[in-house]
Parts: structure tokens; sequence; C-alpha cells
């Protein structure tokens, strides 16, 4: 069964445009997902409900932590 899955990168929330780092996290995970045939996205805060899955990764640790819900669960994200 296709899953629909979303990726979140808590360091380009925080940046913004003049982020310019490659999450390579997210990347592998989204190339995964798609091989599997499942619809890989950005997450989108007002469709955290329609989402299997969201996967949320940072690079640097000077941020807060954030929490992500989903229909399945509540995420929180470190």
């Amino acid at each position: 069964m296709n899953q629909r899955i979303a990726i979140h990168d808590s360091d380009m929330e925080h940046l913004g445009k003049s982020y310019k780092f490659p999450n390579y996290a997210l990347m592998k995970i989204s190339a995964w997902h798609k091989s599997q045939g499942d619809t890989v996205e950005w997450f989108m805060p007002c469709y955290g409900h329609l989402y299997d899955k969201v996967y949320s990764s940072k690079i640097f640790d000077c941020y807060r932590a954030i929490r992500i819900s989903t229909k399945n669960e509540r995420i929180k994200v470190s």
C-alpha cells in the first residue's frame, strides 16, 4: 500500500532562504520511499493529519524543539 510521506527540514524552518545546506538524511529517506512507490512531499502543518509518516531532521542544534502532529501520533523533534 502506498503511503503519503512528509519530510520536514527544521533548519530550513528557522533559517529560511539563507539556508544553503542540503539535508542528506532527508534526501536518502525521500529516495527510499519514492523507490517503494510512496508519495513524498514537504511537510505542511495544515495537512499534518493526512500524512502516514513524517520525518524531520536538523543539522544544527542551536534551535528549540518543535512538535509535529500527524494523523497517527505526535512527534517531538529536538
